[in-house]
């Protein structure tokens, strides 16, 4: 989860991920539709997701909203931070505080861009090293007007769903993109039920939300397999042959899906 540019380095999940899955949603979603996405992330879907929709993004990891809601109200994130500055933020967040300095160093900055899995350098080009700083900076300055418009808080998925005004009868579609069963965990959220999650999504798209789940595997009956890809990268779950396992995108009601579907 990661905000790098240059050859080599990826948004957890890659580029190519968020805009085949943003190409979905946008198709499903009409005009005026109200969408949710309650494990938002860096935000790498929810820019690609059509503006003329009503966008409501929440995510558990404080570090990360802190850092999204400060880019999206105009801060502009240091050129350089030096690994004495980086393992400063480090403490301020271990001790439980998140700011956009935390959410900056602890994954543009990183190594393999894990929550301040390590002060991230260059061994490959130690004449002219790459600036990580300087590419944290320049890729979050360009995703800062396609957040525009875009409520962003700091919430657990569970505790999002409050119905009422603010939702104008519920949300139209929601894109879930949880921490995958059998991997490690990404972030700074260490820990993650995935059969509570799998029982929450059910009820969401009971109440008749088009509800769509990446996973590798879905345990519920009835949904749709609407896109799938191999995950080459490192961070894939494999199975006991050593092969990657198809990431896939599930729609939990696909006869919501405006016939979409059939």
């Amino acid at each position: 989860m990661n905000f790098r540019g240059g050859k080599g380095v990826r948004y957890a999940g890659g580029k190519g991920k968020c805009g085949e899955i943003a190409a979905i949603i946008n198709n499903l979603l009409q005009p005026g539709g109200v969408y949710w996405e309650p494990f938002l992330g860096s935000g790498k879907v929810m820019q690609a997701v059509r503006p003329d929709a009503r966008r409501f993004g929440s995510d558990k990891d404080p570090h990360m909203i802190a850092l999204l809601t400060a880019v999206q109200s105009g801060w502009d994130p240091p050129r350089e931070v030096t690994e004495e500055e980086y393992r400063k933020w480090w403490k301020v967040a271990k001790e439980g505080k998140a700011t956009p300095m935390t959410g900056f160093c602890g994954y543009a900055l990183s190594f393999g861009g894990q929550f301040f899995g390590g002060y991230a350098r260059d061994r490959a080009n130690v004449t002219d090293p790459r600036q990580f700083a300087s590419e944290g900076r320049k890729a979050l300055l360009r995703q800062r007007p396609f957040l525009e418009g875009v409520t962003i808080e700091c919430a657990d998925y569970r505790s999002r769903w409050v119905g009422g005004p603010t939702w104008v009868g519920g949300p139209t579609l929601i894109y879930c993109d949880p921490p995958y069963a059998g991997t490690k965990p990404v972030g700074s959220i260490k820990t993650f039920d995935s059969a509570r999650f799998w029982r929450w999504a059910q009820r969401r798209a009971d109440e008749g939300a088009i509800v769509l789940v990446s996973e590798y595997s879905c345990p519920l009956g009835g949904v749709k397999v609407l896109w799938e890809k191999d995950n080459k990268g490192t961070g894939g779950l494999r199975n006991k042959k050593g092969l990657a396992k198809a990431e896939k995108l599930y729609c939990l009601n696909p006869g919501v899906g405006f016939g979409l579907f059939s």
